[in-house]
């Protein structure tokens, strides 16, 4: 097995699964977070199914003008606000 142990590492899943071989199984745990949050925001009515609403906040560490553009890809949504933190 290979296990994804941070959540932007499903970028390179589709590499991967051409480079490793077919008896090596991918687990992403990106995949389990966003299933985990998803059910929790639904059991608390957080869930907004109502894309005409949303808004995106994102915090980073490094690299912010490189990450908002890669997310505006990505999300398909008009970001909000990206803050650059420190840890």
């Amino acid at each position: 097995h290979l296990v994804l142990g941070c959540t932007h590492y499903p970028i390179l899943k589709p590499m991967l699964k051409k480079v490793l071989p077919p008896h090596i199984s991918i687990i992403d745990s990106a995949t389990i977070t966003a299933d985990y949050i998803k059910e929790y925001l639904k059991s608390h009515n957080l869930f907004n199914m109502d894309n005409q609403d949303l808004s995106i906040e994102i915090n980073v560490t490094d690299k912010m003008k490189h990450f908002e553009k890669e997310a505006k890809i990505f999300f398909n949504y008009n970001i909000t606000k990206i803050n650059k933190i420190s840890i």
